[in-house]
């Protein structure tokens, strides 16, 4: 990743496709119980839920450039995407290392990959959500988890195949 931390500004980020399964309509009303702002960017699978969220104050941006993308991430106070079911996903690791907490669900590879850096919630609870992101807002930014090298993921999955 290029993009260093930067100042925070006074938002809330779902860097992700926006579409069911990344949930974003839930994360916006659990943003709004709490007053704060969301911006959700990213290529845009499915209208309704970017409705949903934008009638709960949501703000969508679509086609940004990277570039684009890693500035508003490192600008955020908080990276959230309470998704149904996530891989550690690409946006989490990247605000980890820029040092901006991140708010994930709780059914997929998160809290295995992640463990207590991460803040999790219910991804059907908007007010778990709401909980997790402002335990989030308030966390002093720093680097949260560390990221292995893709070699020593190899070798441990390696370890692991030959153990079975």
């Amino acid at each position: 990743i290029k993009q260093k931390p930067q100042p925070p500004e006074d938002y809330v980020l779902c860097l992700a496709r926006i579409e069911g399964h990344k949930n974003q309509q839930t994360l916006a009303e659990a943003c709004k119980m709490i007053g704060k702002r969301l911006i959700c960017a990213g290529h845009v699978n499915h209208p309704q839920i970017a409705e949903m969220a934008q009638e709960h104050g949501a703000e969508i941006r679509e086609h940004l450039e990277f570039g684009e993308a890693m500035e508003l991430l490192a600008r955020a106070i908080v990276h959230a995407l309470p998704s149904f079911s996530e891989t550690p996903g690409l946006a989490n690791m990247e605000a980890a290392l820029l040092g901006v907490p991140a708010v994930m669900g709780t059914v997929g590879a998160e809290p295995e990959f992640f463990g207590d850096g991460g803040l999790y919630a219910n991804p059907w609870d908007a007010r778990d959500i709401a909980n997790a992101i402002e335990k989030a807002w308030n966390r002093p930014r720093g680097q949260w988890a560390r990221i292995p090298k893709w070699d020593q993921v190899a070798l441990k999955a390696e370890k692991w195949m030959r153990e079975q």
